[in-house]
């Protein structure tokens, strides 16, 4: 039997925000590729006096996207091409589709993505978007935050997505 560090971890994330320099900053926290340091925009939302990169233990494969609809094509996009997304961090507030509307429209493409609503202020309730999605298993964080609470849900929520897979595979469900 396999053991959790020998399970083929999907370290794919998506990013949906209409905030370029808060995609950005996603970017700079959850990605070794990017700058080691958060980035000047939207680093007042983050509340972490140090380089978050610096300490990263895992890299994650970040893709971000600027809108409901873009971050929708993105997740239909991955499903096609068998490279699913593990965790959508979604903001409340975006021109177009709100994150509920959009979250309601990737579990539709996708049911096993982990979703986490991003918000300094929204008009829906945490009720509100169970009844909109139709799901009670999405995760809210309240900005600002910092660093270290993007990678702990990144990381969390990406061995849970692999345990939940392997535990299919092992159980003949995929």
């Amino acid at each position: 039997m396999k053991t959790p560090d020998s399970i083929l971890k999907n370290n794919r994330i998506i990013v949906i925000d209409d905030d370029a320099g808060i995609r950005e900053t996603y970017l700079s926290i959850l990605s070794v590729r990017k700058n080691k340091a958060v980035l000047s925009k939207g680093a007042e939302l983050f509340d972490d006096e140090s380089t978050p990169a610096l300490r990263l233990q895992e890299q994650f494969e970040v893709t971000l996207a600027e809108q409901g609809e873009k971050g929708i094509a993105e997740v239909k996009a991955a499903v096609r091409d068998n490279r699913k997304f593990a965790v959508a961090f979604i903001d409340m507030k975006m021109p177009g589709l709100d994150a509920a509307e959009t979250a309601k429209q990737i579990w539709e493409i996708d049911g096993d993505v982990k979703i986490i609503f991003v918000t300094a202020f929204s008009e829906h309730s945490p009720d509100d978007i169970n009844r909109i999605t139709g799901r009670n298993d999405s995760f809210f964080l309240r900005k600002p935050f910092n660093p270290e609470e993007i990678r702990q849900f990144a990381r969390a929520l990406t061995n849970e997505w692999s345990l939940e897979r392997e535990r299919e595979r092992l159980s003949g469900d995929l």
